[in-house]
């Protein structure tokens, strides 16, 4: 992939699936900036020209640090990111099994920190 170094503002975008994702891809893009859509569904890389989208676990540090790495050699800048990454587990917290509670904090705190 060739380096389009790029004057527009740069927004990476965790949890761009969800329909809060997908509203603020779709209100950025409209803005001019150029967006990469991060998510943790499987399927392909899709580029366009002001918008990429591409596979991210946020809970994986050496995968946030290639995101990042990726989106500066292509665009050559970062000037926003937005940790929208996240999971529910819809009951009381005492309720919880131990591998529910820690795929919450993995993904809602630890992935906004590698991030």
């Amino acid at each position: 992939m060739a380096s389009r170094k790029t004057s527009d503002p740069v927004v990476l975008i965790t949890g761009a699936a969800g329909g809060l994702g997908q509203g603020l891809v779709s209100e950025f893009a409209t803005q001019s900036w150029r967006v990469v859509a991060a998510h943790h569904r499987p399927g392909a890389v899709v580029e366009k020209e002001r918008d990429w989208i591409l596979q991210l676990d946020v809970t994986q540090a050496e995968e946030a640090g290639r995101a990042v790495e990726r989106v500066l050699a292509r665009w050559g800048r970062l000037d926003l990111l937005i940790n929208n990454a996240g999971v529910t587990a819809d009951q009381l917290s005492w309720a919880l099994t131990e591998a529910e509670w820690d795929r919450v904090i993995d993904v809602n705190l630890k992935g906004a920190f590698l991030c």
